[in-house]
């Protein structure tokens, strides 16, 4: 794993998602972990699987529009294409400061870090006891997908329902005279859920498309209020938490 194979990472799967401003890493023991909130409090948390001894420390990355454009520049993966982050002292420590990456045409892009010192401590979360973990099949979330875009001009906000051991996702209110639909998201579910919150169909759409590769766990808590995904990529791990709503 490199330095291009993290930046390029986090770009997919944090910057490039539109949800959050700020990210901040943090590098202990040479394992990478990333996190950041939105301004509605939704949560991600992301652990590289191998060791980077080449950094330390924290730093925080924003001008996100930046990262994307460097992480995919069409020379980006060349050999010959560079990050090379750099370092500075202050008060006698030495702090992560930025990189400078350089493609293979010598193009050259100095990209500032935020200091560690204007980020917030690693958050503790406090997950709930989630009602109902499922791994949902693909089929399934191309419907939520389809059905998500057909309705987005009218409604934006799903509410989740076990009805008949089915795990529905209720787009739009049930009775109410205008458009609405739901999907059968899994199916042969023994759980029981009360769930008056809702979440924004985008943003789930937004993750659950992040994963056409692998395999995903989506958990919800009706009592609190929390949806859940989490999967894997061949680099890292990826944790997303969103709080529901209520109307």
């Amino acid at each position: 794993m490199t330095l291009k194979d993290i930046f390029k990472e986090i770009n997919t799967y944090v910057a490039n998602t539109g949800m959050f401003e700020k990210i901040k890493i943090n590098i202990d023991n040479n394992v990478v972990s990333v996190e950041a909130f939105d301004q509605n409090r939704c949560l991600v948390k992301g652990k590289f699987h191998k060791a980077l001894p080449e950094l330390s420390g924290s730093f925080g990355l924003k001008n996100l529009n930046m990262l994307n454009i460097i992480t995919t520049d069409p020379e980006y993966l060349a050999a010959e294409s560079t990050i090379t982050v750099n370092t500075e002292s202050r008060d006698g420590k030495t702090y992560i400061a930025s990189l400078t990456y350089v493609n293979k045409s010598q193009t050259e892009i100095y990209y500032r870090f935020m200091s560690s010192e204007l980020l917030p401590k690693n958050t503790q979360v406090r997950e709930p006891q989630y009602e109902v973990t499922i791994n949902p099949a693909r089929s399934s979330v191309q419907q939520f997908i389809w059905a998500g875009n057909g309705l987005s001009s009218v409604e934006q906000y799903f509410n989740p329902q076990i009805r008949d051991r089915q795990l529905r996702f209720c787009i739009g209110e049930e009775g109410a005279q205008t458009s609405r639909g739901g999907v059968v998201f899994a199916q042969n579910i023994d759980a029981k859920m009360t769930c008056d919150f809702h979440w924004k169909v985008s943003d789930i759409q937004t993750v659950l498309k992040l994963n056409d590769s692998a395999d995903c766990e989506v958990a919800i808590s009706g009592a609190v209020g929390a949806i859940q995904i989490k999967f894997q990529t061949g680099q890292a791990q990826w944790q997303y938490v969103f709080p529901g709503k209520t109307k």
